[in-house]
Parts: C-alpha cells; structure tokens; sequence
C-alpha cells in the first residue's frame, strides 16, 4: 500500500462562523477539519479548505444571504476565482 501525496478536504467557514439553523452543516464541516488534523497529527499529509460562500451558486446563493455575508465581512467566492 502506497502512502497518499495529497489528501484534500473541501470544508466551508462554517465549521468557524455558523448560525443555529445550520448546526449540523457546520458539525460535518467541523469533522472534516478534525480529520485533516488528525491525519497531520499522525506525520500524513492533508488539507481542508474552508472555503467561504459562492457568489452566484449553491446555499448562499441568494441576495439576502449574500448581503448579510458581505455585512459581516465575509467576502464571496465568484465562480471564476473559486474554479
């Protein structure tokens, strides 16, 4: 068995900054991060990536939601930047 040369974990911010609604969507993000230490802490390579909200696709989509993330200074992913 070959030891892995990248191990990558696509997280969200909200494992970090989340509202009550979204406690098991930050839970499962949580995990993922605790993997990745995990792994590190065991000399194996990983990374997760806490990526913030998209612009234009998937859950903060939406103009309201949109404004209330640039309000508390949460910048958007555009598509082009986050591909």
């Amino acid at each position: 068995l070959q030891p892995l040369s990248a191990f990558a974990l696509y997280s969200s911010i909200a494992a970090l900054f989340y509202s009550a609604a979204q406690a098991n969507y930050a839970a499962a993000n949580c995990s993922l991060d605790a993997l990745a230490v995990r792994r590190k802490s065991n000399a194996q390579v990983a990374l997760s990536v806490n990526w913030g909200p998209w612009a234009e696709l998937g859950m903060a989509a939406g103009a309201a939601i949109n404004s209330r993330m640039l309000a508390q200074g949460v910048g958007l992913v555009s598509v082009t930047s986050g591909l």
